[in-house]
């Protein structure tokens, strides 16, 4: 069975037809190294050892049934949570689409395409700043981008983002992992210098983690509720060469909003401190370490805000000569109603 986009540039076009890209010398990607955090750690794909170069070395599976799992010139996770990935052009670029081909169709229980994927850029491949995206839970993004149905049957589709138009030296991709998620190409085509943007154009820097170590949210805003305390789960991305090195997560709460328990588990070294930074206050851990974990910590938070009231929580990592940028994730006050009609009124856990 086969599948277009919504969107057809020359390039996808002649991807269409069986070409793989209009001019191999347009790709910019072609041939060089891949960054990844978490490292891809599927074992099937990662036969070989050749997982840094497979998704820039211009070969395509050949399986017939698009089952890219068991390709080892592809690349793939297992239950990753959050996944970046980067590659370093050598020098700035005018960039103009960038793609990746991705398995999906759950042909088996979890694997399927990303939930959701951010395309990104870096001029000194420390501060990033988002592009574009796309994301399963965005209204009218899976017929923007062509997604076709999970439906059973394994398709392998190419996501374009189309019109980048930035200046950049590192290209990035973050995208969310189901049960299993597996790519056997890259694409970063070279673009009109006129029509470029700067990087810093685009709105304000977003954590990413294969030059550092960062703290991500598994949400896409976070909730809180003044009669019932429920958690936020906390992931952890950490560059192979900063595993196990000490650093700190610290979080900027807003006035009204209050971290009322969790953490990081043995990790941590030591209590959460808080102290008062103008209006906010600042919650510092002290971590002895790790290694990237999708479960890397709760935390609870309460506050008097009413329902509705929105804000914003800074947060950033700091370790040994480096941290990431300070970025920020909106929070909402919500109440949970706890009576019902004909029914008495239901007991209240918090979750501590």
């Amino acid at each position: 069975m086969e599948y277009s986009t919504c969107y057809l540039s020359p390039f996808v076009l002649s991807i269409a037809v069986g070409c793989v890209a209009a001019n191999a010398s347009e790709n910019l990607a072609l041939g060089k190294p891949v960054c990844f955090a978490p490292a891809p750690d599927y074992h099937l794909t990662a036969q070989g050892g050749t997982d840094a170069t497979d998704l820039t070395d211009d070969k395509l599976t050949t399986r017939p049934d698009k089952h890219l799992w068991f390709d080892r010139s592809c690349v793939g996770w297992s239950y990753p949570g959050l996944v970046q990935l980067s590659v370093d052009l050598g020098k700035p670029e005018p960039i103009g689409e960038v793609a990746i081909r991705f398995q999906g169709g759950s042909p088996q229980a979890g694997i399927a395409f990303p939930g959701w994927v951010d395309l990104v850029a870096s001029l000194d491949g420390k501060v990033f700043y988002r592009v574009a995206s796309y994301s399963k839970w965005t209204p009218g993004d899976r017929a923007k981008y062509g997604i076709p149905r999970e439906a059973g049957q394994g398709w392998v589709h190419q996501l374009v983002f189309p019109n980048a138009n930035v200046i950049a030296r590192h290209v990035g991709l973050s995208f969310y992992g189901s049960g299993l998620n597996v790519a056997d190409e890259l694409y970063v085509m070279h673009g009109n210098a006129a029509k470029a943007r700067q990087p810093d154009q685009l709105g304000e820097p977003v954590p990413f983690a294969t030059t550092g170590i960062s703290v991500y949210w598994h949400k896409p805003a976070l909730m809180y509720s003044r009669n019932v305390v429920t958690g936020n789960p906390v992931g952890l991305l950490v560059a192979p060469e900063f595993e196990r090195q000490p650093f700190e997560v610290v979080l900027d709460l807003p006035k009204g909003l209050d971290l009322l328990a969790g953490g990081f588990g043995k990790s941590q070294d030591g209590p959460v401190t808080k102290a008062r930074v103008g209006d906010m206050t600042r919650c510092v851990f002290k971590l002895k370490g790790m290694t990237s974990s999708k479960a890397a910590g709760h935390l609870y938070f309460s506050g008097d805000w009413p329902p509705g009231q929105r804000g914003q929580i800074r947060y950033r990592t700091r370790w040994a000569n480096g941290s990431t940028p300070d970025c920020g994730i909106g929070v909402t006050a919500i109440e949970i109603p706890l009576r019902f009609p004909g029914r008495a009124e239901l007991p209240v856990l918090l979750a501590l």
